[in-house]
């Protein structure tokens, strides 16, 4: 009765006292929860930071990237915490990849616990590099208009052209013509758009490396920016193309823990916050 609803509804409902059902709850919940060793050590993991308390407490996640159950939840996300959450790992065995975001110290600090553990970039991440270099891009050279052509003028450029209509294309095409830096930098995210869809391992390292080739030396700022970074984490990005996985599925779950944390108001006992996260979230199979 208690899943996915908050306990203060389901004490009125018994007509328990909350106090009573809140002490039933979390000393039944903890059972309930799988145990690493009645399950296999995940071979792919997705690690990722999520808000305890927006602006004032962070957490890290650490997900089984083939069935989406959590295994670990930690509070904060230094590199300090960061290993010693590392060093908690409930499985003997260090998982054979872990999908990050573009953070340094989360992967560097996944090299210095799991020496043997490949990182991949996550290709989300690596997108939104540009999502958000059009997006400031856009606001410095077309800040004019109503809230409502803002948003057109964002669906033109994040869209993939396929999605796009015929005339929203050709209105797309005369306002890149206007701003050259602009159009480097909706090509650019093309191009590696096209990077990432390519199908083996060696055509997309190969994708990869004419893709910094033809954009490092860009006249626009913003592309080159981004350039480096790749350039940076060229490794990790190219791994992508041997296992295929990204961090979808925990920033999915992460909707799911915004959920949970809203319905119960905030949680003031954060063990219990992670038991609530652990039980709700996809159950280990």
């Amino acid at each position: 009765m208690c899943r996915s609803r908050d306990l203060l509804s389901v004490a009125k409902q018994l007509s328990v006292a909350y106090s009573t059902l809140e002490r039933w709850y979390y000393q039944l919940a903890p059972q309930r929860l799988a145990q690493p060793k009645e399950h296999e050590a995940p071979e792919v993991v997705c690690l990722d930071e999520f808000a305890l308390q927006k602006g004032h407490k962070y957490g890290v996640n650490l997900m089984d990237a083939q069935t989406g159950h959590i295994w670990q939840v930690t509070e904060g996300r230094s590199r300090e915490q960061v290993r010693n959450a590392l060093q908690q790992w409930p499985f003997r065995k260090a998982p054979h990849v872990v999908v990050t975001d573009l953070a340094p110290g989360m992967a560097e600090t996944v090299r210095q616990v799991w020496k043997h553990t490949l990182v991949v970039a996550d290709k989300f991440h690596v997108i939104q590099l540009f999502s958000k270099a059009l997006e400031a891009t856009r606001k410095r050279t077309h800040a004019r208009g109503t809230h409502r052509r803002g948003r057109h003028e964002q669906r033109l450029l994040h869209t993939i052209p396929d999605k796009l209509k015929p005339e929203e294309l050709q209105e797309l095409k005369i306002w890149l013509a206007e701003d050259p830096h602009l159009e480097r930098l909706y090509f650019a995210l093309q191009d590696i758009r096209t990077v990432y869809a390519v199908e083996t391992q060696e055509a997309g390292e190969e994708a990869l490396q004419k893709w910094i080739v033809d954009h490092l030396y860009s006249p626009t700022p913003a592309v080159r920016s981004i350039a480096k970074t790749i350039v940076q984490w060229q490794e990790p990005i190219q791994h992508y193309f041997s296992f295929r996985v990204t961090n979808a599925k925990i920033e999915g779950t992460h909707n799911k823990v915004k959920v949970i944390k809203r319905r119960a108001y905030g949680y003031r006992n954060l063990e219990r916050f992670k038991i609530r996260i652990r039980l709700e979230c996809k159950p280990a199979t």
